[in-house]
């Protein structure tokens, strides 16, 4: 048997996001009226799930945190509803960032922004449980080697290739940070940002079902 392993981020082929024929989180084709939809206010990206299970982990990794108006954090420990003024800029960022996204038609800034947004998941969940007093939740990735193995450790091993991303990427993403809650756009510097997208381009490989595609162009290139 083949080892399986959990992915760290997942991003589909962009024509495939847009149509919403395959999993935005497992990535596998969804049967027709099979999808699982958020509400239009908390889809800007336009993702499908095919069950509720792929849906709610997605939310809880990243997309609650991207592309929704949801407080990025649990009510446990939230300071309280955002104002009318913050929630409509954070929509403003939200969509700049999900226009880049669209034009771009690349995975690696999606991959990078869901990283960094799965890595505040994690820190939230860990403020959580100090509070509730409770034991942290088994997940892949986070707790290996009995808690002292983190996802951020597991990322750091990783090699990368030097890159250089485009430069109106970076604040894009900063702007999306900063109005889902003031202060967590400290959370990631412009060198990390360019570290991160080395690391996915190093380290991302392509998953397919049933034998992959035969609808979109292969580039072949040679490397000496």
């Amino acid at each position: 048997m083949h080892p399986q392993e959990n992915p760290v981020v997942t991003a589909l082929d962009a024509d495939l996001q847009a149509s919403g024929t395959h999993c935005a989180h497992c990535l596998r084709h969804i049967q027709p009226d099979m999808s699982i939809l958020l509400p239009e206010e908390s889809n800007r990206l336009a993702c499908t799930f095919c069950s509720k299970a792929c849906l709610v982990a997605n939310k809880a990794q990243s997309h609650s945190l991207l592309f929704t108006t949801d407080s990025p954090l649990p009510p446990e420990i939230a300071p309280g509803p955002q104002l009318p003024d913050a929630l409509e800029k954070r929509k403003q960022a939200q969509d700049k960032f999900v226009a880049y996204l669209k034009k771009e038609g690349r995975a690696a800034p999606l991959l990078v922004a869901r990283f960094v947004a799965r890595q505040v998941a994690l820190e939230t969940n860990k403020i959580l449980d100090s509070v509730k007093k409770t034991s942290p939740e088994k997940t892949d990735f986070t707790d290996a080697e009995g808690g002292g193995y983190q996802l951020a450790d597991h990322v750091e091993r990783l090699r990368f290739l030097e890159v250089v991303p485009p430069k109106d990427e970076f604040p894009l993403l900063v702007e999306v940070l900063k109005y889902a809650l003031p202060g967590l756009e400290h959370f990631i510097l412009d060198e990390r940002h360019a570290t991160l997208h080395g690391k996915m381009a190093y380290n991302a490989y392509g998953v397919t079902f049933g034998g992959g595609r035969d609808d979109k162009v292969r580039i072949l290139t040679s490397r000496c």
